[in-house]
């Protein structure tokens, strides 16, 4: 069964989708009998804080070590989000990798992004300054 996902807000028993156009075209690709869920969201990491990421964290470290962001966000992720099972189906044995950034509350994305900045003052010695600064 395919799922599809909105997330927005309600406010005075009205829903509001923050994702609205995009919900609406996955919805074209679906027929037949749903199930619709409404669950209270953690708020997911805004988009500011995914620039700021990506822009000053991972480009200040980028210019100190020589790594792509790229490297660097997988590097962190194995760190940080690192989540790994160990699974066995049938004949498999799969050692599997489940962290994500994209699922992170802006409170984990938050404690994400201090660990990398610790991580960064301490071994690299490069100061990271805060999203507010």
């Amino acid at each position: 069964m395919r799922s599809i996902y909105g997330y927005g807000k309600v406010e005075s028993g009205k829903l509001t989708l923050s994702n609205q156009q995009i919900f609406r075209e996955e919805l074209k690709g679906l027929s037949g009998d749903v199930v619709v869920e409404v669950k209270e969201g953690k708020g997911k990491r805004s988009n500011q804080q995914n620039k700021f990421l990506w822009s000053v964290v991972y480009g200040l470290i980028s210019e100190h070590t020589g790594h792509t962001p790229e490297e660097l966000h997988e590097f962190f992720k194995d760190k940080f989000l690192s989540n790994r099972k160990h699974i066995i189906i049938g004949n498999e044995d799969r050692e599997i990798e489940l962290g994500t950034t994209t699922k992170l509350t802006t409170k984990g994305f938050e404690e994400y992004v201090e660990n990398i900045r610790r991580f960064a003052s301490v071994e690299l010695e490069t100061i990271i300054p805060e999203p507010n600064e």
